[in-house]
């Protein structure tokens, strides 16, 4: 008890509050009078002066429609390809397998719910706590 009571005395704030050092701030530069000093500022009363924002931005060229527009050849290449990969993805032909199919137990079943299956063969439970929570499930099911 004396030892845990030592070793909380040595981190109290009375013994660590005179080890932190002070910066010396002979050695900064002085900070300018325009100079920003990390201060909050408030915007009011200065409306007129700032207005809107985003008003001085311009477009740098013009462009009619959004059909128009100048993209990159190798931007466009990359597009085409996801394009292609998207399709094949989705119509289920060629490129590698999903690892994770997502299993629609309604389509597989022909529109029955759970209830009306009567036995399902896909869980089986390891462990004999879990086997008895699965029992007490069916049997309220």
């Amino acid at each position: 008890m004396a030892e845990r009571d030592a070793i909380n005395k040595r981190y109290a704030y009375g013994e660590m509050s005179n080890k932190v050092q002070q910066a010396d701030r002979s050695l900064l530069r002085p900070r300018g009078s325009d100079e920003p000093t990390g201060e909050v500022e408030s915007l009011w009363g200065r409306g007129k002066d700032i207005g809107r924002m985003g008003d001085r931005v311009v477009a740098t060229t013009e462009v009619a429609s959004t059909s128009e527009k100048k993209r990159p050849k190798e931007l466009l290449d990359k597009m085409e390809r996801a394009r292609k990969k998207r399709m094949k993805r989705d119509q289920g032909g060629g490129g590698r397998e999903n690892k994770k199919k997502n299993i629609n137990l309604t389509a597989q079943t022909g529109g029955m719910s759970i209830l009306d299956l009567g036995s399902l063969t896909g869980y089986q439970p390891s462990h004999p706590g879990s086997q008895a929570v699965y029992e007490n499930i069916l049997n309220l099911i």
